[in-house]
């Protein structure tokens, strides 16, 4: 898209910017149009990209989406996950690199995703913070999509904590985050976290009773919702 930015000459022909634009352009092998500026001063060099990056919250921000940073944190969770992007002690791996624009165009391409996030904000507050906006948000409409009704319940009494008997596998979950929110030395790891609320939920949906909950990174595989 011809959107302004240069590509920038420098006045004894050096080109400034618009080095992997240009190498893009050579792997594409069709012409594209740009903006050319020539006579740049060199020294101007040393100025260019200096400011903050532009992010996805950003983004969404310019266009009038509320509570955009935690909800394009929320949609950057629910692809990874939802890819099925491999999640090890290190973080996510094999992860797809998102541009602005594949998120706020997923975000119009997901109106639902709003319910989930409108929800996530509510679980969020009353349940002490034991899960971000974004962690409530993603993993509700991940789950939605595969029973709604189930996945209001799983949400709502993991938030609330109430009447949950201590075989139950919400119970467990909600202990350990409760336990990795107050104990430093307790601290989930979000690999890890991730995949307790996966097997929570597979357990959960399975009407399962459990003794304990966790997740053994050596001996498991990384859980499937």
């Amino acid at each position: 898209m011809l959107n302004g930015q240069g590509i920038l000459f420098s006045n004894s022909g050096v080109l400034l910017d618009g080095q992997h634009r240009l190498s893009a352009i050579v792997k594409f092998g069709k012409p594209v149009y740009f903006d050319v500026k020539f006579g740049i001063c060199d020294s101007a060099f040393n100025t260019l990209d200096d400011g903050k990056k532009r992010s996805a919250a950003d983004v969404l921000s310019i266009n009038n989406v509320p509570n955009a940073t935690n909800t394009a944190a929320s949609i950057k969770k629910i692809i990874i996950l939802k890819n099925g992007q491999t999640q090890t002690k290190g973080g996510q791996t094999g992860a797809k690199v998102l541009s602005n624009l594949d998120i706020y165009n997923w975000y119009l391409s997901h109106p639902h995703m709003r319910d989930s996030f409108l929800l996530g904000m509510k679980w969020y507050d009353i349940s002490g913070k034991i899960l971000t906006v974004s962690e409530f948000s993603a993993f509700h409409y991940l789950m939605s999509e595969i029973d709604e009704a189930d996945a209001n319940e799983f949400m709502s009494r993991l938030a609330l904590g109430s009447n949950l008997d201590s075989s139950s596998p919400i119970f467990r979950l909600r202990a350990l985050l409760i336990q990795s929110k107050i104990n430093k030395t307790k601290r989930l790891k979000n690999f890890a976290q991730n995949a307790l609320i996966i097997k929570s939920w597979n357990y959960f949906r399975s009407g399962r009773k459990i003794k304990q909950l966790k997740f053994d990174p050596e001996r498991e595989d990384f859980p499937v919702l």
